[in-house]
């Protein structure tokens, strides 16, 4: 079952709400939360969800301007959450700081093998901290890295 909830303007507490249904859904495989302005609270939410949920495997967080904090959320999800296989964050704004917390999961997590991290700012360190989560995670087999 998909749930797509793209491109909508629900406020905090309306996503908050919708996000806080996912841990007891058992039939959302795919979830797409992109460009909805999740913010702190969304994305502390959406991360509790995540932490509990085993039917979600295809999430789409792209375009939500989650910066560093928001990707030290989704960086603990992928280090307990072995459901989820496709992962998208383009468009965040993470930086160094983001995508190192998120190459710390991937080292982990060998359950993710789509992952887009496009337009996000990576840098040359960046994408050699990725680089180095690559070397150990072996399960990705598609990535997309485009404008970093």
């Amino acid at each position: 079952t998909d749930l797509n909830v793209a491109n909508n303007d629900f406020g905090r507490v309306g996503i908050a709400a919708l996000l806080e249904a996912l841990k007891v859904n058992t039939r959302v495989t795919t979830l797409n939360v992109a460009n909805i302005n999740l913010g702190r609270v969304g994305v502390d939410v959406l991360a509790k969800a995540l932490k509990v949920s085993t039917s979600v495997t295809n999430l789409n967080v792209a375009n939500n301007s989650l910066g560093p904090d928001g990707m030290a959320d989704l960086g603990e999800v992928l280090e307990v959450n072995t459901s989820i296989t496709t992962l998208n964050v383009a468009h965040n704004n993470l930086g160094r700081v983001g995508i190192d917390v998120l190459a710390e999961a991937l080292r982990v997590n060998l359950s993710v093998t789509d992952f887009n991290v496009a337009n996000n700012s990576l840098g040359p360190d960046g994408m050699a901290d990725l680089g180095e989560a690559l070397k150990v995670n072996t399960s990705i087999k598609t990535l997309n890295v485009a404008h970093n």
